[in-house]
Order: C-alpha cells, then sequence, then structure tokens
C-alpha cells in the first residue's frame, strides 16, 4: 500500500513540476501566448477577456 502512494506522489510532483518548467521556460517565451495583466496566468490568441479570472484583456479592440 505504500508503494503505491509513494508512486501516485512521485507522478504528481512530476506533472506539477513540468508544468512548471513548461510555463516558464517555453510559454513566457512563445509569440502565440500571452500574460493576464490582472490575475498572471497565460492565455492563447486574442480574446476579449481573460479565460481565468474574466477580466477585460483587449479593451481597444473594434
Amino acid at each position: 500500500m505504500g508503494f503505491i502512494l509513494g508512486t501516485v506522489l512521485l507522478l504528481v510532483l512530476l506533472v506539477v513540476a513540468a508544468r512548471y518548467l513548461y510555463t516558464k521556460l517555453w510559454l513566457e517565451r512563445s509569440d502565440n501566448y500571452y500574460k493576464c495583466k490582472h490575475c498572471g496566468k497565460h492565455y492563447e490568441d486574442h480574446p476579449y477577456y481573460c479565460p481565468h479570472c474574466g477580466e477585460v484583456v483587449d479593451a481597444g479592440r473594434n
């Protein structure tokens, strides 16, 4: 039982670390992703509202 819990914990830690590295090393340098000034999370394309917090990110859009 302890082996299974340890394995699951290790897998969760690996996924969290991989997402962190993905966000810091690749996503911030990508041209297709932008960062919300309100919540600090990244979003794709050019939405009018941030998909995470709902804050207006493109006020000058026609």
